[in-house]
C-alpha cells in the first residue's frame, strides 16, 4: 500500500510537471505570435516565401539548398528554361545555419526532385549550428511555422524569444530602414536576388574578413552525419541528392595550396553518402564575377554559375545539350588600392592610399589617452579605415570613429583591453569584418539613432546586434 501511494504521488507530480511545461511552451509561442512586426521588410523575411515556393511548386524540381551564396548565385528562370524543369532557390543566409534549411525543406521534397546542397565553405555552415534568433526574425508572428520543426529546435527557439522581443521593440521605436540589396524588396518571385550588381565592389577584389575555410578540419563527423541522414530521407522520397561547392572568389583562396584543396575534397568524398556534383576547382571563379563578399556573385557571375549548374545536372542525368546562352567572361576588376606613403601625424600612424588614409597604429602618447577620437583626415586625405590591431595597447575606454570611415576590419579592437564603448559617426554603414570584436572585451558599439535599425537588420552588421546601441 505504501509503495502504491508513493507511485501515485510520483505520477501526479509527473503530470503536474508535464502540464506546467505545456502551459509554459504554449505561453511562449503565444507571446511570440502577439509581437508586432519589426523585421517584415528585412532580408531575413524572404525565408517564409522560399518555403512556400518549395511547397507550392509542382513536378520534379531542381532545388538548391545553401546560404547567401545560393541567394546571390543562381538565376532560377535561366535554369528552368535550359533544363525544362522548375528551379527552387532555397538559400538565404548562413546565419540561419544549414541544418534549419535542410529541415525546413525535407517535408516538401518529392519524387523526381534533384536536390543540390551547396553551403558556403565555412565552419558555421559545415556544422549542425542553428541560428534560432534569426529564425524568430524570419518567421515573425508565425509560430506554427516554427512549432512544426523537430522537437530539438524548441528549447533553443523559446530561450531566444525574450531577446527577440526586446530587440524587436527597440527596432520598432527606432525604425528599420531596409533598402538596397539586403532587404526583402531585392528578391523576385523565384527567391533570386535581382538587385542590380554589375561589378565587384570589394576594395582589393576580395574580402580579407570572410575567407573560405578550405580546411579538412571543418568536415566533422557531425556534419557528415547530418548530410547523410538528410540524403537518405530524400532518396526515400524518390528524389536524388548531390553535394556541391558554392562559388569561391579565386583571390580569397590564393594561399590555399593544391594539397589542402585535395584533402578537403577527399574528406567530403569519403565521408558523404551522396556524390559530389563537380570538382572544387570548377567553383573557384575569377574575382571579376563577385560582388561584395567572397561568396556573393554579381550579375555576370550569376549567369556563369547558373550555366555551370545546368551543365552539371545535364551530365549526371545523361541529358547533355547545348545551352542557349554562352558562358560569359568576368567583368574587369576596378582595383586601385595601393599605399603611396606612410607617415605619422599627431600621434596617429597611417598609410596614405589612393582611396584615402588608413590608421595602422598609435604613438605611445596617444595609446595613453583614456578617450580617443580619430581625426577625419590624415596626410591630406580622409581617414577611411583602421587596420586590425591598430589599437593594441591602447588605454582608451572609449574611441570615436569619424564620419569618413568606410571600413572596419575583423579583430579591429584586439589588444585594447580597457575599451568599453566605440562611437561610429558614419552616416552610412561601413563595411565590417566578420570578427570585428574578436580579441576584445564586451564592447558597446554606439551608432546614430536614426541608423540603429538599419545596423541591426543589416546582413553583415546584424551579427553584432547584441553590441549595438544608439548614440544618446
Amino acid at each position: 500500500m505504501k509503495n502504491a501511494k508513493i507511485l501515485l504521488r510520483f505520477i501526479r507530480l509527473l503530470l503536474l510537471l508535464v502540464l506546467v511545461s505545456a502551459v509554459a511552451f504554449a505561453g511562449a509561442w503565444v507571446f511570440y505570435a502577439l509581437q508586432k512586426d519589426a523585421y517584415v521588410e528585412t532580408y531575413y523575411a524572404e525565408l517564409p516565401a522560399k518555403v512556400d515556393r518549395l511547397k507550392d511548386t509542382k513536378g520534379a524540381r531542381v532545388i538548391v539548398i545553401g546560404g547567401s551564396s545560393a541567394a546571390f548565385g543562381i538565376d532560377s528562370k535561366l535554369i528552368e528554361r535550359e533544363l525544362g524543369m522548375p528551379c527552387v532557390n532555397f538559400g538565404l543566409y548562413a546565419a540561419f545555419g544549414l541544418k534549419p534549411m535542410l529541415d525546413l525543406s525535407l517535408k516538401h521534397i518529392h519524387s523526381g526532385d534533384i536536390v543540390v546542397i551547396a553551403p558556403e565553405i565555412s565552419a558555421q555552415m559545415y556544422s549542425t549550428y542553428c541560428g534560432y534568433d534569426y529564425l524568430l526574425q524570419a518567421f515573425e508572428g508565425e509560430p506554427l511555422r516554427l512549432v512544426t520543426l523537430p522537437l530539438s529546435y524548441q528549447t533553443g527557439l523559446i530561450n531566444k524569444i525574450p531577446a527577440y522581443a526586446k530587440e524587436a521593440a527597440s527596432l520598432r521605436q527606432s525604425g528599420t530602414a531596409s533598402a538596397g540589396v539586403y532587404s526583402l524588396s531585392s528578391f523576385d518571385a523565384y527567391g533570386d536576388i535581382i538587385y542590380p550588381r554589375p561589378e565587384n565592389v570589394m576594395e582589393m577584389g576580395y574580402s580579407r574578413d570572410n575567407l573560405p575555410e578550405i580546411d579538412v578540419s571543418i568536415v566533422t563527423d557531425d556534419f557528415l552525419s547530418m548530410i547523410n541522414d538528410y540524403a537518405r530521407s530524400v532518396r526515400k522520397k524518390g528524389a536524388s541528392v548531390y553535394f556541391a561547392f558554392c562559388p569561391v572568389n579565386a583571390l580569397s583562396v590564393k594561399d590555399v595550396d593544391a594539397a589542402e584543396k585535395q584533402a578537403f575534397t577527399d574528406a567530403l568524398k569519403n565521408g558523404l553518402d551522396c556524390p559530389l556534383l563537380s570538382p572544387l576547382e570548377d567553383h573557384i571563379l575569377d574575382a571579376g564575377f563577385f560582388y561584395d563578399s567572397n561568396f556573393h556573385l554579381n550579375d555576370t557571375g550569376v549567369t556563369y554559375n547558373s550555366l555551370l549548374l545546368v551543365g552539371d545536372i545535364q551530365r549526371v542525368t545523361g541529358r547533355m545539350q547545348k545551352t542557349s546562352v554562352s558562358l560569359p567572361h568576368a567583368p574587369a576588376l576596378n582595383v586601385e588600392y595601393a599605399v603611396l606613403l606612410s607617415g605619422e601625424e599627431n600621434g596617429f600612424i597611417y598609410d596614405l592610399t589612393n582611396r584615402g588614409s588608413v590608421v595602422t597604429g598609435l604613438s605611445e602618447a596617444v595609446k595613453a589617452q583614456s578617450a580617443l577620437t580619430l581625426p577625419a583626415s590624415l596626410g591630406g586625405a580622409d581617414v577611411i579605415s583602421v587596420d586590425a590591431g591598430a589599437f593594441e595597447g591602447s588605454a582608451a575606454v572609449q574611441i570615436t570613429l569619424p564620419e569618413t570611415v568606410t571600413r572596419l576590419p575583423g579583430r579591429l579592437f584586439e589588444g585594447a583591453r580597457s575599451l568599453k564603448t566605440v562611437y561610429i559617426l558614419s552616416n552610412d554603414l561601413p563595411e565590417v569584418g566578420d570578427e570585428l570584436l574578436a580579441g576584445a572585451g564586451n564592447i558597446m558599439l554606439r551608432v546614430p539613432k536614426e541608423l540603429l535599425g538599419t545596423y541591426v537588420t543589416d546582413y553583415f552588421w546584424g551579427a553584432y546586434s547584441a553590441n549595438l546601441a544608439a548614440i544618446e
